[in-house]
């Protein structure tokens, strides 16, 4: 795969697994703070696995932003994800992994203004977050902007050596790490 399908991949997972928070109607999506039953998944006595608060992940075979009474399309999906991010952030204004993610969210609408000021914010709350400034440096090479780009992509090195997505952008970019 190449670098920039990594990348894409690596943003795609981050929405993924928002969405999943972010399907109304589907069991998935529900809140982790929400009492279960015992017996149900990650419930009391009997409960199938995780403990307290556990959601099962989304099944591999669902890869569509539909619920079955539903069909989003991703516009409307990435709107209902970057939601989610703003109320956590409401909640929990410290939260670097909320910024990130929402930052990511802005990326994949096009919104790369947006998406590197969130990206701004969660580096200011954790600036070792490798993949943070590797999110912000993809987001900076999408804007043209390459030497910002090379920048991030370095500095995520500099946190995570074995970042491979922050060396095959600087080997595309034709820079060294």
């Amino acid at each position: 795969m190449s670098p920039t399908v990594l990348r894409i991949v690596a943003v795609s997972v981050a929405v993924s697994l928002a969405s999943a928070l972010a399907a109304p109607n589907s069991s998935y999506a529900q809140r982790l703070d929400e009492p279960r039953e015992p017996g149900s998944i990650g419930g009391g006595p009997g409960g199938t696995g995780g403990g307290p608060g556990y959601v099962p992940p989304r099944p591999p075979e669902s890869k569509s932003y539909s619920t079955p009474s539903t069909a989003l399309s991703q516009e409307e999906h990435l709107d209902r994800v970057i939601a989610r991010y703003t109320r956590a952030i409401a909640l929990d204004p410290n939260d670097a992994d909320a910024f990130s993610g929402r930052g990511n969210a802005y990326h994949r609408k096009g919104e790369f203004d947006r998406a590197i000021a969130d990206f701004n914010k969660a580096i200011a709350l954790d600036p070792n977050f490798a993949d943070t400034y590797n999110n912000r440096g993809y987001t900076y090479e999408k804007k043209g902007d390459k030497d910002r780009a090379i920048a991030d992509y370095r500095k995520a090195l500099e946190i995570d050596p074995s970042l491979q997505e922050a060396k095959d952008a600087l080997e595309n970019l034709g820079a060294t790490p």
